[in-house]
């Protein structure tokens, strides 16, 4: 769409702030500079993206789509913005990575650790989350990067398209029990879920993609969920809940990328798979210092094997 970006930057406002006069004062501008923009976007686009009323401006449906490529695209611009004083300023980035916890203990320290090795100034921010918070935050242009589990390369969610984003299999992960090293399971050569029921547990809570996989381990099996579970989606409390407590905890192979030694993991017999890579929006070239966190990880992982 033929859309200049200070439109844009008005449709964000108004959605926002929820007014056109709130928006106006936000952006420094008059009312009816952000009037003609919302008119602008209206026109081209074919369709009202706002309702106006006494309670102040809302989003039509069509509002709702174009409030976020409005985000996306202001989100880029000040991105450009950044990456090209960065430029001036002879510094590498800037990069915003999201990443989902189970990479945070080993793999992104062991990234930033290769990055720093290379001269000059780094600009990069990192951001922990859970995938049902780090997708919309890809989507909108707040991060350039997500690491966390992916899909196949067909490119499909929970059997959704998702033709916004591409994505890079890094792994592909198995699932393990972790416990302390003085628990009696840690000399198995495997071990069956069905069999650890009775057992104490540290598992996450809801909403990541890891927590899905778990709680499909269980159902798959027609097992049901441990009775005795403290739950926690930081990775850094179960472990040390675990190590305090004599508890399970379950874990993938990424967490094993600069594992803490006090911890014995043993592979759980016919465990579960999923991917784990990257994402970034298909509509924006990535930028080098986003092509180099990418070849950093995928070095570090392939030296991992």
């Amino acid at each position: 769409m033929d859309i200049d970006t200070r439109h844009w930057r008005a449709l964000r406002a108004v959605i926002e702030h929820g007014s056109f006069n709130r928006a106006a004062e936000a952006l420094g501008v008059t009312q009816p500079a952000i009037s003609k923009s919302i008119a602008l976007i209206e026109r081209v686009a074919k369709t009202q993206v706002l309702e106006r009323g006494h309670r102040g401006a809302v989003p039509t449906a069509a509002g709702v789509i174009l409030g976020r490529t409005a985000i996306a695209m202001t989100n880029l611009a000040t991105q450009a913005r950044d990456e090209l004083s960065s430029l001036g300023e002879e510094a590498r980035g800037p990069l915003i990575v999201g990443s989902t916890p189970s990479a945070m203990p080993g793999l992104m320290p062991a990234v930033f650790g290769r990055l720093c090795a290379d001269s000059g100034p780094l600009r990069i921010a990192l951001r922990e989350g859970l995938d049902s918070e780090l997708q919309p935050a890809l989507e909108k242009g707040e991060i350039g990067l997500l690491v966390g589990p992916v899909t196949d390369l067909g490119g499909t969610d929970a059997g959704r398209p998702l033709p916004n984003i591409v994505e890079g299999v890094l792994l592909t992960e198995r699932m393990y029990v972790g416990m302390a090293k003085s628990n009696p399971l840690a000399s198995a050569q495997t071990l069956r879920i069905q069999d650890l029921l009775d057992q104490s547990w540290v598992l996450p809570t809801g909403g990541s993609r890891f927590h899905q996989l778990i709680e499909a381990l269980f159902l798959s099996r027609g097992l049901p969920w441990p009775a005795d579970v403290i739950r926690t989606n930081s990775l850094y409390l179960q472990k040390q809940i675990a190590l305090a407590s004599n508890r399970l905890f379950l874990l993938t192979d990424v967490e094993l990328i600069g594992h803490e030694p006090q911890f014995a993991w043993v592979p759980l017999a016919d465990s579960p798979i999923r991917k784990f890579g990257w994402k970034r929006l298909k509509a924006v070239v990535p930028s080098p210092m986003a092509k180099a966190f990418i070849d950093v990880m995928t070095d570090l992982i392939a030296a991992h094997r």
